[in-house]
Formats: C-alpha cells, sequence, structure tokens
C-alpha cells in the first residue's frame, strides 16, 4: 500500500486566513506572546496528533513493522506576504518563493523497522524530493514480468529481499536513496548517489540556481531586479521572527509539559513506537545539535532586496548554509562550469504555460480549503465568507 498524505494545516496560517487551532493545541504554548505564531504552533502540534493517528493505526493492522514513514515538505516558510503562514526559517536566509536555502531547504525524516536499528542518524548529505520515488520503489521490493506489478513484501528484515529496481522507472531524474540509507552503521555501506540537481531554471522571471557538490549558483538575470522580479528575499539576515524567550519554552507551572522532549514523549507517536519496541524507547539526544545550522558570524556580502544585482551568486554550503559571503569573483573558473549547465537547463526547458494568479484556486472560493478546482469534471466551487 502507497498512503500519500499531504496536509493543508499550515500552509497559510494566519488570523486572516484560517480559523483558530483546538484550544487544547493552542494552550501548550502560551509562552511565545504572538497570535499568529501562536497559531502556527497549535497547528502544527495538531499535525502531529493527526500523524500519530496514521502511526496508531498501522500499528493496529499489523503493517507498522513492515512500514517506511517519509515526512518532509515542499519549501520553506513563508514569514511575510500573501498567504503568509509566519513560518521562520532563521539562521536561512530567504524564504518561500526564493531561491535561497530558506526557500528551497527543507527537513525531512524518515523511519522504518526495516532501517538498521542503531539509534537516530543525522544526514548531511543532498537529497531532492525527486528521490523518494525511486527510494521508496526500491524499499517496497522487485517487480514481476512486464506488467510491473509490486510484489508485496514479506515480512522479514529488508536484508532478505530483493530490492525493486529503479531502472525500472524509466529515464526519471530522481536517484535510490535506499541502499545508502539502509546500510548498517557498522559498514562503509554504499556510496551516496546524489551530487548535484537542478534547482530552477526560469527564462521567464530570469532567476535560476543550481547545486553541485558543496556548491550553489544563483543566477540573476534580465533587465532590472526590484521586488516584483524577485519577491521576499529576506532582505539581509538580520530579518527574522524571534524566537520569544529563546531557543526553548520558558520554565513554569507547565515547563515538563513546555518542553520539547515531554512534548515528543507524550505524543501518540511515541506511545505507539514504545509499545512496537516492548517498551525499551529511549529519548533520543544531541540530534537536535547536530542537525542545526550553524552560520558564520559577520556582515553578509550578498546585498538585500533593495541592491540585488543581475549577476552570479555563488556559496559554498559546506562552510556557508546561510549564503552570506559570495564567491563568484573568488571562484571564476566554478562559476563558468556550473553556468554551463545552467544554460543547458534552460535551452531544454518547456516555456512557462501560465504566467498568471488563477484566483479561482483561493480557499474563499473552494469551501475555505486549498483544493483542487480546476481539472476535477462536474465539481462545483462553493463561496464560504472565510475568517
Amino acid at each position: 500500500m502507497f498512503l500519500y498524505l499531504a496536509s493543508a494545516a499550515v500552509h497559510g496560517q494566519t488570523l486572516e486566513l484560517t480559523t483558530d487551532a483546538p484550544e487544547r493545541n493552542l494552550a501548550k504554548f502560551p509562552y511565545i506572546g504572538d497570535r499568529n505564531r501562536t497559531l502556527l504552533a497549535g497547528t502544527v502540534d495538531a499535525l502531529d496528533e493527526s500523524i500519530g493517528r496514521v502511526v496508531k493505526a498501522l500499528y493496529d493492522r499489523g503493517m507498522l513493522s513492515n512500514s517506511v514513514i517519509v515526512f518532509t515538505s515542499d519549501n520553506g516558510g513563508s514569514p511575510w506576504g500573501i498567504f503568509s503562514n509566519t513560518g521562520s526559517n532563521w539562521p536561512l536566509r530567504g524564504s518561500k518563493g526564493t531561491l535561497w536555502e530558506g526557500g528551497i531547504r527543507v527537513p525531512a525524516l524518515i523511519w522504518s523497522s526495516l532501517l538498521p536499528q542503531n539509534g537516530d542518524v543525522v544526514v548531511s548529505k543532498i537529497a531532492h524530493v525527486a528521490d523518494w520515488l525511486p527510494t521508496l520503489y526500491s524499499a517496497a521490493g522487485e517487480t514481476k514480468s512486464l506488467g510491473r506489478q509490486l510484489t508485496p513484501p514479506p515480512r522479514r528484515p529488508y536484508a532478505t529481499r530483493s530490492p525493486g529496481a529503479s531502472q525500472d522507472l524509466g529515464n526519471i531524474d530522481g536517484l535510490d536513496l535506499w541502499p545508502a540509507l539502509s546500510a548498517p552503521k557498522s559498514t562503509s555501506g554504499a556510496p551516496w548517489p546524489r551530487r548535484e540537481f537542478l534547482v530552477n531554471a526560469d527564462s521567464l522571471t530570469g532567476l535560476s540556481a543550481y547545486r553541485d557538490g558543496v556548491y550553489k549558483l544563483v543566477s540573476i538575470t534580465g533587465p532590472s531586479v526590484n521586488g516584483s522580479r524577485y519577491p521576499f528575499d529576506g532582505r539581509d539576515l538580520q530579518v527574522h521572527i524571534p524566537t520569544p524567550g529563546g531557543m526553548m519554552p520558558s520554565a513554569g507551572a507547565n515547563a515538563s509539559v513546555n518542553s520539547l522532549n515531554s512534548l515528543m514523549t507524550s505524543s501518540l507517536t511515541w506511545e505507539v513506537l514504545e509499545e512496537l519496541n516492548c517498551g525499551k524507547l529511549a529519548v533520543p539526544t544531541g540530534w537536535r545539535k547536530r542537525a542545526a545550522v550553524k552560520c558564520k558570524s559577520g556582515n553578509s556580502s550578498v546585498p538585500g532586496l533593495a541592491k540585488l544585482r543581475e549577476g552570479h551568486y555563488l556559496f559554498d554550503l559546506s562552510s556557508d548554509p546561510c549564503e552570506l559571503n559570495n564567491l563568484a569573483e573568488e571562484q571564476p573558473s566554478v562559476v563558468t562550469e556550473m553556468a554551463k549547465t545552467l544554460e543547458h537547463y534552460l535551452a531544454v526547458a518547456e516555456p512557462a504555460k501560465r504566467h498568471t494568479l488563477d484566483t479561482r484556486g483561493f480557499p474563499e472560493y473552494n469551501d475555505c480549503l486549498w483544493a483542487r478546482w480546476e481539472d476535477i469534471a462536474g465539481t462545483t466551487n462553493r463561496t464560504c465568507p472565510c475568517p
């Protein structure tokens, strides 16, 4: 079985766009102090509960021990602008709708009892959303005959099964990460297959970007660069939404509830996984610190929105994930080679087919929901007074 669950709970989550999250969820975050940010936190908490119900349903049906669960997103948060959810990508530069890391880098989690059971692992390698298809296909098992019908995987460890051959999927952009992810921690394992990917190649806006190894090239072309051409670029790294009270909730009467670890261990997902592991589920330590993005201190050599100019911007993301220092002048040969790749993608890219925003997809015309609106025969959209 393949289950794709795409929640729109926090897509556009402000007082102007949606109703409140349940009060029981909002009550867990009294320390935030900003109504929209509290609403976002409460909605994320409600989303977490819904995921817990899915995990429990899999467990109750005897499917969890043979499942692979992936949790990820499609873009960074939108702190401001149209459809803002007051999300914060700090300390990364930029937001949703930009080519900066704050717009394209998202957290991703994969869990399965089929993976090596030797504690939490933080993977710092690069991956692309297109990689999930061949990765999950490989994990699911081999194919049979010309019909390409997936063989249901037997209930035994992955190492005893034949993986699905990702080449069966044809000429796709995604790469199979499963051999590298599922290799025992004690071995060198399979090499990580993903080295480079195209971020964007857009002749309409003149905004393109490409990642190769540690380097990322952002290319801006066109007669002018202004707010309409490059909206919400993050301006400079100092513009962000601060976290009230620091990185953790402030101590108080509800300190045990407000603790991130306490929230985790009191969740339905934790309860199910603890039962799956016969009560032997330890609280992981240090993973948040290892997963944190670390930026260099100092001023940025990359201008903000008002001063952004046409040209190339090159970053070494291994040492500068927050894109503070433009290396284009220091590394001209790297820029030249990466620019050639971008030019190739621009030459073969299909031209944009839609140049305007279709307001018929807005929630106020679709029962206050983000939903498909144009390609479903017989669908009648209903207007509602969204809060």
